[in-house]
């Protein structure tokens, strides 16, 4: 993707984004609504991430891993165990950036996964190709 590039999303997708961090909540959104998505849920717990989760339908997952309470590979292991959203696109945002790490996302059923510190342009393509995948 290029600069000169305009992604162009549905603006009813429906994204939760989880991060116990709001700065970072805060970005994620900006950076969403700046594709025309309008339909975002933000949460700032893996465990409030569960609850949403089990109390409405989303397109799109982009998690933390690292988070108080429940971390982001016990949602995403949540998500997959889910009989109606077991295969809704699960971004795995987070500064766990080891190898090892990103394997283990992978393998949990994670789509995609995005290090810390990103770009729109990271965001949106990896949201892009995550949609395409569905």
């Amino acid at each position: 993707m290029t600069a000169n590039d305009k992604l162009i999303f549905d603006p009813k997708i429906r994204i939760l984004v989880v991060d116990d961090q709001p700065f970072i909540r805060n970005i994620v959104k900006a950076i969403l609504k700046g594709f025309g998505l309008n339909e975002i849920t933000t949460v700032d717990d893996g465990h409030r991430a569960i609850e949403t989760l089990k109390e409405g339908n989303f397109d799109v997952v982009i998690c933390d891993w690292n988070m108080p309470v429940v971390p982001g590979i016990d949602v995403l292991r949540f998500v997959r165990s889910m009989g109606h959203h077991h295969k809704i696109p699960f971004i795995m945002l987070t500064a766990e950036a080891y190898r090892e790490n990103i394997t283990l996302a992978i393998e949990a059923g994670a789509t995609d996964y995005i290090s810390k510190p990103f770009t729109p342009e990271i965001i949106g393509a990896k949201l892009s190709r995550a949609l395409a995948r569905r």
